[in-house]
């Protein structure tokens, strides 16, 4: 009976750490109530052939008053779209939005998976999510790239192949389907990049869903580092 709790314990612990080739981190915001969205999604799920991708879609609420509640829309996700824009000085939010690696990627449909290059991380600390049981936790090493330098991060959890009929606004009548969709994002503060930190994820996945951390600069959107967590039989 021992070895059976032990057993079943161990099969719930997995781990993920940066690797000397990094992730690129591909940004989409997007609402099921967007009747130009749908192609972008499209292309985001295309995305699914690289595993050194990191593709996110984060559902806005600002389209839901047209008739049609996004079921992955949240206030939080609309938020960091306007931190976003806050950051990158652009002029306002629209749909569907496109970055790469912390950049705005306009030309978004015309970009082949064969050109995404990967973050630049020669000056980014160690990164590793592991998942305990039903504990889930990041940590970031120590960094001396520069002693006043800050980081901050972020949580997302993600689900793929989420197919909606939807009922009623710009894409009545249409099923679409969403790969990569952020049904939970939950921001860290920032912090002195010269301390290690230990990050817990207070929203436990089920099963089907993968977890990644997003280690940032201080602004909370460009993206230093990233790990993806996909553990087997999780539930």
């Amino acid at each position: 009976m021992l070895l059976g709790v032990s057993s079943a314990a161990w099969a719930q612990a997995c781990s993920s750490s940066s690797a000397e080739r990094a992730l690129v981190v591909v940004e989409l915001y997007t609402s099921q109530g967007c009747s130009s969205c749908p192609p972008a999604d499209r292309w985001l799920s295309s995305l699914q052939a690289r595993e050194d991708v990191l593709a996110l879609s984060f559902h806005v609420n600002y389209w839901n008053h047209l008739g049609w509640k996004d079921p992955f829309a949240t206030v939080q996700t609309t938020q960091r779209q306007v931190l976003l824009k806050n950051v990158l000085a652009g002029d306002y939010v629209y749909t569907p939005q496109v970055t790469i690696n912390g950049f705005e990627e306009k030309a978004w449909s015309q970009k082949k998976i064969h050109t995404l290059l990967p973050l630049k991380v020669r000056d980014a600390p160690a990164l590793k999510v592991q998942r305990q049981g039903d504990v889930i936790t990041a940590h970031v090493s120590a960094s001396a790239a520069s002693a006043q330098a800050r980081w901050a991060g972020y949580w997302v959890v993600l689900q793929d192949g989420q197919n909606t009929q939807v009922g009623a606004g710009e894409n009545a009548g249409r099923q679409l389907r969403n790969d990569h969709v952020v049904v939970h994002y939950e921001p860290v503060p920032a912090w002195a990049s010269a301390h290690a930190e230990n990050f817990k994820l207070s929203a436990v996945p089920v099963r089907g869903q993968r977890v990644a951390f997003v280690l940032t600069q201080d602004n909370g959107i460009v993206p230093v580092q990233a790990v993806l967590l996909a553990c087997p039989n999780q539930s």
